[in-house]
């Protein structure tokens, strides 16, 4: 753990606690605040919040970009309300900010996004509406 982290570890945490909270911060600093590339077209983007180390997966390979959300956003009723947090957010308020960059940045484009929590098919586009946003599923 170090000076760096003193103040991190609570003097009450188990060695489990210890060694989880380490790879978080491993996790962290390895993910923040770059794009990695892991393919031909194939690249992370951090989006912590839900989780630490919780990423975006973008996918391209010639044509229309795709992007794999993984827990960022849980449900549809969170295009409606990015703000609204879910009691499997890390840091509730992050999970937010990164929610709604995340919408405003693929909403009205070509972006196919691919929730991990909506049902059946969940291919589709984000669209404006408003000060809001829909899910249009193809």
């Amino acid at each position: 753990w170090g000076e760096a982290t003193s103040g991190l570890r609570p003097a009450s945490a188990s060695p489990h606690t210890s060694s989880t909270m380490s790879l978080t911060l491993q996790l962290r600093c390895r993910c923040a605040p770059v794009f990695q590339a892991i393919g031909d077209g194939i690249w992370l983007e951090p989006a912590f919040g839900h989780s630490p180390g919780c990423c975006v997966i973008h996918a391209q390979a010639g044509g229309a970009k795709a992007l794999f959300w993984g827990d960022v956003i849980h449900h549809p009723i969170q295009l409606v309300r990015p703000e609204l947090p879910l009691m499997f957010d890390h840091d509730p308020a992050l999970a937010a900010t990164v929610r709604q960059a995340l919408l405003n940045r693929v909403a009205d484009t070509d972006t196919m996004c691919f929730p991990a929590h909506f049902r059946g098919n969940s291919a589709g586009h984000v669209r404006r509406d408003g000060s809001r946003f829909r899910y249009d599923f193809v």
